[in-house]
């Protein structure tokens, strides 16, 4: 139990800092470089959604999803 407990606690502060950025670069206009950050961040967020999925339970796993789909609005 205390793994499990210490990989939310990672992926809580990777889903946090992953929100940060998006939030900031939603700041600017829509250019090359922000899209490959918007990009990137979203990818890492996806995967992490995906692996919670198949390594933990699907209601956390369902909080993370609905988390990452509130950030592609």
């Amino acid at each position: 139990m205390q793994r499990k407990e210490k990989a939310r606690g990672i992926i809580a502060t990777i889903t946090e800092t992953l929100e940060e950025k998006l939030n900031y670069y939603n700041q600017f206009d829509q250019k090359k470089d922000i899209n490959n950050e918007i990009q990137r961040s979203l990818s890492m967020y996806n995967s992490i959604v995906k692996i919670a999925y198949a390594h933990d339970d699907v209601d956390y796993a369902d909080v993370l999803a609905n988390s990452f789909q509130e950030n592609l609005k």
